[in-house]
C-alpha cells in the first residue's frame, strides 16, 4: 500500500481483529456508539459513514465524532454530515446503508434518497440494507445472500455470486449478513473471521479468484458481521 489507507471499523470489534487489521497494513479507525440504534448494530459502520467519490459523508449524530477523528489523525478526505439522524427502528437505520457501484447506487425501495446521491443512477431492491447484503469486490463484481439484491444487481449487469442462505453471525439477531463480514481493497478481500470454515468458503473463493482477488480470513473465529469497513485516505 502507499500512503496511509485508513479503515473505520466497529469501534466494538474484538481487539485481536483490530490488530489484525492493522498488520494488514491498515489504520484502523473506531465508528462512535449511535444510542438511537438497536444494541447490536449500534457501531456498525455501514450505518454512520459512506464514501461516495473523493468525499465521506455521515449522519447527522455521527458527524462530530467524525469530525473530530479525521482531524486526529490526518485524514484528508472532505467530510459532510447528511440532512438526517441515523436511528432505530428500520427504514430509519439504514439512512447511508447503500452499495456504490461506480456511477450507481443500490438502496432500498423504503431508503429516502438523499441529495447526496443526486450524481448516481439510483438501482432500488426490496432490501433495505442494501450496503450490508452486499460484499463489493469492484465496481463489476459483488458477493449477496440477498435474492433481491441479487436479481436488481444481474439486471444491472453486475456479475453477482448469490448465498441463497444467510450463514454470517451477528450477536442479538437470527443472522448477519454477508457485506458486513467483511471488506475489500486493491486485490484483497478481508474476512471478519475464518472463511476457510465457513459453508460457502469454496464458493467465495473461486469467485474471488476468477476476478483476481486474494481472500484473507482475519482470525479462526465464526465469520461475523461488524458492519464492514469503510476505507479512507
Amino acid at each position: 500500500m502507499d500512503g496511509k489507507q485508513f479503515a473505520v471499523i466497529a469501534g466494538n470489534m474484538p481487539e485481536e481483529l483490530k490488530n489484525n487489521i492493522k498488520n494488514q497494513g491498515f489504520v484502523p479507525l473506531d465508528s462512535c456508539k449511535v444510542n438511537e440504534l438497536d444494541t447490536p448494530v449500534c457501531f456498525h459502520p455501514d450505518l454512520q459513514i459512506i464514501k461516495l467519490q473523493n468525499a465521506c459523508y455521515t449522519a447527522k449524530n455521527c458527524y462530530f465524532h467524525y469530525r473530530d477523528l479525521f482531524d486526529k489523525n490526518g485524514v484528508k478526505s472532505e467530510l459532510f454530515a447528511a440532512e438526517n439522524n441515523v436511528f432505530s427502528p428500520y427504514p430509519n437505520d439504514c439512512l447511508l446503508n447503500v452499495t456504490v457501484l461506480e456511477n450507481c447506487i443500490l438502496k432500498g425501495k423504503t431508503t429516502p434518497c438523499l441529495p447526496e446521491f443526486s450524481d448516481f443512477k439510483i438501482i432500488e431492491c426490496n432490501q433495505g440494507y442494501a450496503g450490508c447484503s452486499v460484499l463489493k469486490l469492484s465496481d463489476s463484481a459483488v458477493i449477496t445472500d440477498d435474492a433481491t439484491v441479487f436479481k436488481a444487481l444481474k439486471q444491472n449487469g453486475t456479475d453477482c455470486l448469490y448465498l441463497p442462505k444467510r450463514k454470517v453471525y451477528l450477536e442479538g439477531f437470527n443472522c448477519g449478513f454477508i457485506g458486513g463480514a467483511g471488506f475489500s481493497f486493491e486485490n484483497r478481500v478481508y474476512f471478519f473471521g475464518c472463511l476457510e470454515q465457513f459453508e460457502y468458503f469454496n464458493e467465495i473463493s473461486d469467485f474471488c479468484a476468477a476476478h483476481g482477488f486474494e481472500t484473507v480470513s482475519l482470525s479462526d473465529k465464526k465469520l461475523t458481521d461488524y458492519g464492514k469497513a469503510v476505507v479512507i485516505f
